[in-house]
């Protein structure tokens, strides 16, 4: 058994497509994994509240947006949010375990 914290980079949720499509457009011979999905995760937050901002953007509002986006729905399956007490945007896992030819498969997903 194993945590993630995101979901397989195999899966078919529509984040996670949008990211193979992306990295593939990006570079064809780079290979998925959740490592990388977790950034592509943080970059989708950061540009949903670029977006918010407008063109008058300062660190400030920023910072501001960030910590006011509440259940923002990236494509995840699960709602992210920010506040200002809480920067840990997902707050849920995704459960792994062997198969019989000693690979990583889904079990589950687990939220707080």
């Amino acid at each position: 058994m194993a945590v993630q914290l995101v979901p397989e980079p195999n899966s078919s949720g529509s984040l996670v497509l949008q990211y193979r499509a992306h990295l593939k457009a990006y570079d064809a011979n780079l290979t998925v994994g959740p490592y990388t999905l977790e950034g592509y995760i943080g970059v989708r937050i950061l540009l949903t509240a670029i977006e918010k901002n407008g063109p008058d953007i300062t660190t400030e509002s920023l910072v501001e947006t960030l910590e006011s986006m509440d259940k923002i729905d990236v494509g995840l399956g699960v709602p992210l949010g920010l506040s200002q007490e809480d920067h840990q945007a997902c707050h849920a896992v995704w459960l792994r375990k062997l198969d019989t030819v000693c690979k990583f498969v889904d079990f589950t997903q687990i939220t707080r």
